[in-house]
């Protein structure tokens, strides 16, 4: 019954993530929902292309993401920050 459930997973091919940003290390990944996660200027872009649609969270005033990295399950983001507070 398991092998049933694993061929009927969805693949998603994304083909454009404009304004992705390329100064984070592990910029874009997939989650279990049909999403890309991916940095956008001072926000992390979840997208989803099944139904074409985005949802925003918002990085911390003052703080520049260094690397972002999701679980192997692929259910919680972690994301590591430097800020600029003194």
């Amino acid at each position: 019954m398991e092998k049933a459930n694993r061929s009927k997973q969805i693949s998603i091919v994304p083909k454009n993530a404009y304004g992705l940003r390329t100064d984070i290390m592990g910029n874009v990944h997939f989650t279990l929902k049909q999403e890309i996660i991916y940095p956008v200027a001072g926000v992390l872009a979840f997208h989803d292309f099944v139904t074409n649609k985005q949802k925003f969270l918002r990085f911390p005033q003052n703080s520049h993401p260094e690397r972002i990295v999701i679980s192997p399950n692929r259910k919680f983001i972690a994301v590591a920050e430097r800020t600029n507070d003194k």
